[in-house]
């Protein structure tokens, strides 16, 4: 009997001290799946992941603290009906989330989609969920899980990539189109020189005349816009008269405006040079123009004020000495202190989809760089907008103006020119012109009828050549013509090509550049300079 009892309470005691080990062990699984799971919390919400839980028996959507985030629900909202959920996607996107749901659950199986919601702080917001349908022991789905990301940023970054590729395309046709226009206003306004000085000509018909040369001007400005979009524009900076570059855009930024804006100016007389590309700088203003006209529907007052001021630490600026500063201000709606941030940023825009591009002033602050110069911003909502623009200024005195060059008297007139252009148009009247001043002119269509011409030792001065040709470009031709004569200059003429690095170079190399279309006295001046004696 005593056995017994021992062995009945050394069995108890083992089972007893079993239970204790099952215990502990339970307690340790717990506090092991508890790290776990806390673990896991953590890594989601790092790595900007939320979970939800969907039970379609009760309609209620329960989630993570980062879903909650992610939907923009109130921190102490943890669960919700899907159909209040539903009523937060965008419109357009709704029936692709039911659908892809649907299919899931008819299918018990998985689904992607990408979708965008309107959050309560009125922003929109792009997420990617993935969910999976969760059957019971019967067969039935009753449950749905599944994580959700904010994918705002990755769309954001797509959409500019396929406005880039589209710009990028337009801006290819454009530079096209620039290139052959360039080349039928070369001959328009040659033409309508040659026209203003026929012996004899009316004063109405001179009328009519100066018409087509101005016509021309505009439609020359228009296809340095183009260019300059295009970003196919050779840049060529000079000393320029800041207020002569306003002055001679200002009809075009009235038009650009509108009749309902008052453009006044205030432009400090005597200023010093700046040294920028002329085109460059008109862009910069058209850009400018446009802006202030989008921020004044109603109408309103663009302001253009030059003066000259010294830049020094004191004055907050990164200049130092004295500089050209531009005013630009309007009478607008003024922006906020977020957009002003963002303002130079490429693709921003604060226009409706399809009416901006959000490179107007990323191009002006890329122009105003490059030329050495810094752009700021000033702005209110409802206190308009000034724009100021600090270019260094040049100690010498600004340019008024080329001078025009008298035909007769100039020492190029015996010049004998080999001319390169494979448009025959502009090759005819190019040919007039130099005839016209004198010159003796060899013409050709192409590089290797021009090698032919100089292979046959007729004494040639210059060669003037288009400089994007079919067969044969005017560089490949002028490196042939200087391996047969070293010391000929050689004058180049495009109105566009790809290569513009190429043109940089040749600029660097001191050869001699038209830019289609151009004037007599451009032309001129080019063979002049080009003759001249090497110092």
């Amino acid at each position: 009997m005593l056995v017994g009892t021992r062995r009945r309470a050394a069995t108890l005691a083992l089972r007893n001290e079993e239970l204790q080990r099952e215990i502990v062990g339970r307690e340790c699984m717990e506090r092991q799946l508890q790290a776990s799971q806390s673990n896991l919390q953590m890594a989601t919400e790092a790595s900007g992941v939320g979970t939800w839980y969907w039970d379609l028996q009760t309609d209620v959507v329960s989630c993570s603290e980062q879903a909650v985030k992610l939907f923009g629900l109130n921190p102490s909202t943890r669960a919700f009906k899907s159909t209040d959920f539903i009523s937060t996607v965008h419109p357009d996107d709704q029936d692709r989330l039911r659908g892809a749901i649907e299919k899931a659950f008819g299918e018990g199986g998985f689904y992607q989609i990408e979708y965008r919601i309107h959050r309560p702080d009125k922003t929109t917001t792009w997420l990617a969920s993935a969910g999976r349908a969760l059957k019971d022991s019967d067969g039935e789905v009753r449950r749905f899980a599944g994580i959700t990301t904010d994918v705002t940023d990755r769309k954001r970054l797509e959409e500019n990539f396929y406005q880039a590729q589209k710009m990028d395309a337009v801006g290819r046709l454009a530079g096209g189109v620039a290139h052959d226009f360039n080349n039928m206003l070369g001959v328009i306004s040659a033409y309508a020189e040659l026209l203003m000085e026929e012996p004899g000509l009316s004063t109405r018909a001179a009328k009519r005349v100066t018409e087509i040369t101005n016509a021309t001007q505009r439609a020359n400005a228009l296809t340095r816009q183009l260019l300059a979009f295009s970003r196919k524009q050779v840049t060529v900076p000079t000393n320029l008269d800041l207020n002569a570059v306003i002055l001679g855009v200002k009809d075009m930024l009235q038009r650009l405006v509108g009749e309902d804006i008052l453009i006044a100016t205030d432009l400090t007389a005597g200023l010093p040079s700046v040294h920028a590309d002329r085109g460059q700088l008109e862009q910069v203003l058209l850009n400018f123009a446009a802006n202030s006209r989008d921020a004044m529907p109603k109408g309103g007052r663009f302001g253009l004020k030059t003066s000259l001021q010294k830049m020094n630490a004191d004055s907050g600026s990164s200049l130092q000495g004295d500089c050209v500063v531009l005013e630009v201000s309007d009478s607008g709606c003024g922006m906020t202190a977020d957009v002003i941030k963002h303002v130079f940023e490429p693709f921003f825009t604060t226009k409706a989809v399809g009416r901006g591009t959000g490179l107007g002033l990323a191009t002006v602050y890329g122009v105003i760089e490059q030329a050495h110069g810094m752009v700021t911003v000033q702005s209110a909502p409802g206190a308009g907008t000034t724009f100021r623009v600090s270019l260094p200024a040049i100690g010498v005195p600004a340019a008024k103006g080329i001078a025009s060059v008298p035909l007769k008297a100039e020492p190029i007139s015996t010049a004998r020119v080999l001319l390169v252009e494979d448009e025959p148009s502009l090759r005819e009247v190019l040919t007039q012109f130099m005839e016209a001043a004198g010159m003796r002119v060899m013409s050709a269509g192409g590089g290797q009828e021009a090698l032919a011409k100089i292979d046959t030792g007729a004494p040639i001065d210059v060669l003037l050549t288009d400089l994007v040709m079919p067969e044969m470009d005017g560089r490949t031709l002028a490196q042939n013509a200087r391996s047969k004569r070293p010391t000929l200059p050689v004058i180049y003429m495009s109105g566009h090509t790809d290569d513009t690095l190429m043109q940089k170079e040749l600029l660097a190399e001191g050869l001699g550049y038209l830019q289609k279309p151009f004037t007599r006295a451009d032309l001129m001046k080019a063979i002049q300079q080009s003759m001249r004696p090497v110092a």
